[in-house]
């Protein structure tokens, strides 16, 4: 965001380059001179002292719209830097979100690969004591060593994930680096029914509107207009341009030897300059030639980027509608899961569970939550990234006031 902020600075200050030029400009120059001359007309050389100074403003007339089209590309270029700034605060928006998303289900990893080390470690010291009674094998001793091992790697596994994801969040967002028990253990179930009219509402608006909206697009539309700008100012440079001038002069010239002998022409003067390239060995037209080449290939850039936007918000809102599919079944899922662990924890107190039937369902439901978390991941990345496509992200509306 700093090189953001550099870049629309120098887009303002272009801006106003750009407009100075229907401002007066004001300018002159001034010497004095000490020589020693030697004339025909007199024996030696006379000691001279010279004067000179000319000041002057001038003001830019006529020039068939040049400056004023420059003037409209200045300004166009600071929207489109505008727009990008607005677009770098979505994007960044957006990897923050996501970013916040993977921790999340990062943190109930770690707690899933934890819960499942420990009954790693309950079954390995159960069978050890059992083996102590001669009742059960080494090799059970050596399949429950086996399992203990490969949960402490995959918990091993599951903390990096998660402080990696706890300073990428951190990275992103300036924040501290959370601890495990700092991070929400669960990601908000999206409410699908209303998203999709909300959803439906903003595609088929983006998809009424003459000129979708899309930074993208937009950006591409604007630099056409300043290739069309470039192409009337190149089509009027060999057109003659007016300029008014004022201003005061003076050259005066004195010799030491005598005060009549002296030279002195003061002047102020206005008028209107005329400046005209006539012939410039046929520049011109090539560049209107190159102009019109450039301005049609944009079009045709335009044209297919319309295509592939189009494109790609219809394959969101598909999309949309298949991941809230896989959130009303993981949904389920977890639903079903926890009811099974409610009816063991029933079951063990009327004594016909054991507690390892439970552990196990527990674990079950570690898993099904997962998978429902992922789901609700995938909803949510997916979602906004559609709203970032459409311009509707609503990070937007916290975009500081002069980038909007």
């Amino acid at each position: 965001m700093m090189i953001r902020n550099a870049n629309a600075a120098a887009a303002h200050a272009d801006m106003l380059t750009a407009k100075s030029a229907r401002l007066p400009t004001v300018g002159g120059s001034a010497s004095f001179q000490k020589s020693d001359e030697d004339r025909g007309d007199s024996l030696g050389g006379i000691p001279t002292d010279r004067t000179y100074y000319n000041f002057s403003i001038n003001q830019v007339l006529f020039r068939w719209g040049e400056v004023s089209r420059s003037i409209q590309n200045a300004e166009i270029r600071l929207a489109i830097d505008d727009g990008n700034t607005r677009k770098a605060y979505s994007l960044m928006a957006s990897e923050v979100r996501a970013a916040y998303l993977d921790l999340v289900r990062a943190r109930r990893g770690l707690e899933r690969t934890r819960f499942a080390l420990s009954l790693n470690d309950s079954a390995l010291r159960e069978i050890q004591v059992k083996r102590a009674q001669n009742l059960a094998s080494d090799f059970d001793v050596y399949s429950a060593e086996l399992t203990q091992q490969s949960g402490t790697y995959k918990a091993g596994i599951a903390e990096d994930r998660f402080q990696v994801a706890s300073a990428k969040l951190s990275r992103l967002s300036g924040i501290p680096r959370l601890d495990f028990e700092q991070v929400p253990n669960d990601i908000p179930t999206p409410l699908i029914n209303q998203d999709a009219e909300i959803i439906v509402r903003e595609v088929a608006q983006f998809f009424s509107d003459a000129e979708p909206a899309n930074t993208d697009l937009r950006a591409a539309l604007k630099n056409l207009e300043i290739q069309q700008n470039d192409l009337k100012n190149t089509e009027v440079s060999l057109r003659p341009k007016f300029t008014v001038s004022a201003g005061i002069s003076l050259d005066d010239q004195a010799y030491s030897r005598s005060v009549a002998d002296r030279y002195q022409v003061e002047s102020q003067f206005v008028g209107i300059n005329l400046s005209w390239s006539i012939f410039d060995g046929f520049a011109t037209k090539r560049r209107i030639r190159s102009s019109l080449s450039q301005i049609r290939a944009s079009e045709i850039r335009i044209d297919n980027m319309r295509r592939e936007l189009i494109d790609d918000v219809e394959s969101h809102a598909r999309l949309l509608k298949t991941l809230a599919l896989a959130i009303v079944i993981d949904e389920r899922k977890l639903d079903s899961a926890r009811l099974q662990l409610e009816a063991m924890i029933e079951s063990e107190a009327r004594g016909e569970a054991s507690a390892a039937q439970i552990d196990v369902l527990r674990l079950g439901v570690h898993d099904a939550v997962g998978a429902a978390l992922f789901a609700r991941h995938n909803y949510w990345n997916k979602l906004g990234s559609l709203l970032g496509l459409i311009d509707q992200d609503p990070i937007l509306s916290r975009v500081p006031s002069d980038t909007k």
